[in-house]
């Protein structure tokens, strides 16, 4: 068994949920939609100021594409970075309450192997979110494009690795405590308001605008905003790659070894079985 089938094999199970139900699905295009429309109806409603200072200068990355521009990739990467730091601590919930967690875990292949593959349809599923949005929002209402390929990529991977770090440390503290983890549950939450989604971190109180940079979705907002409209290149993103690097680099060990720990923890006093 390779690391490869065991993600097809999630994957594949929860497509198969997720298109079983149908009126979801139509729910969240609906959903989708009205997003974009209201965004852009209030972007034409705020319109685009010149001028300096403030926010003005602040909206810089977005070049022509403006303020929908901006909300529109913070509302894509904001929801992709909810599902990615939410998803595993999610299904290892409805794991225990389901009863299937010790099972899937008693399986051949590597509690690794299994732990990384479990979110990936929630991950996928945000990165479908995010492209369908920005492209609806560049076909539908001229928002302009001028993708940097090279660093649209190193900005994606890293901020998965970013947002995938959090996403393990949910895991092990609802591993640990056979509940709903409230951590990431606030930091998604807490990323809306602060991480730069809607308004720039720079107009912040200089307390909360360190706290944002702090963590990874301020960053990785500032970097696909440059990425994707301003055609940058590598070393024009480089400190918030070197961010999101870093960031990936502390927490990701730490949250692989409080994993770890929860899960040999719930097999030696038998909890795994338990909700």
């Amino acid at each position: 068994m390779t690391p490869l089938r065991v993600a097809w094999a999630f994957l594949r199970r929860d497509a198969a949920e997720a298109a079983a139900s149908r009126l979801r699905l139509v729910v969240l295009a609906i959903g989708l939609g009205s997003l974009l429309l209201t965004f852009a109806s209030l972007a034409r409603f705020v319109g685009n100021p010149t001028g300096q200072g403030g926010a003005v200068e602040a909206l810089a990355p977005t070049g022509a594409a403006g303020i929908l521009g901006f909300w529109l990739v913070g509302l894509a990467v904001g929801e992709l970075f909810r599902r990615t730091a939410t998803g595993l601590a999610r299904k290892v919930r409805e794991a225990q309450l389901e009863g299937t967690l010790e099972a899937t875990l008693a399986t051949p292949a590597p509690a690794a192997w299994i732990v990384l593959s479990t979110p990936l349809y929630e991950i996928l599923a945000g990165a479908v979110e995010a492209i369908v949005l920005i492209g609806a929002g560049a076909l539908w209402f001229d928002v302009p494009l001028r993708p940097g390929a090279a660093a649209l990529a190193a900005t994606a991977v890293l901020s998965l690795l970013a947002f995938g770090a959090l996403g393990l440390l949910g895991g092990a503290m609802t591993m640990a405590l056979r509940r709903t983890d409230p951590v990431t549950a606030l930091l998604g939450v807490a990323g809306v308001l602060v991480g730069g989604v809607l308004f720039p971190v720079s107009e912040l109180p200089r307390p909360l605008a360190l706290v944002a940079d702090a963590f990874p979705l301020a960053p990785s907002l500032d970097a696909f905003r440059l990425s994707l409209f301003a055609g940058a290149g590598i070393g024009d993103v480089g400190a918030s790659l070197a961010a999101l690097a870093a960031f990936a680099g502390v927490c990701g060990p730490i949250a692989a070894l409080a994993f770890a720990w929860a899960l040999r923890r719930a097999r030696v006093n038998g909890s795994l079985g338990q909700y």
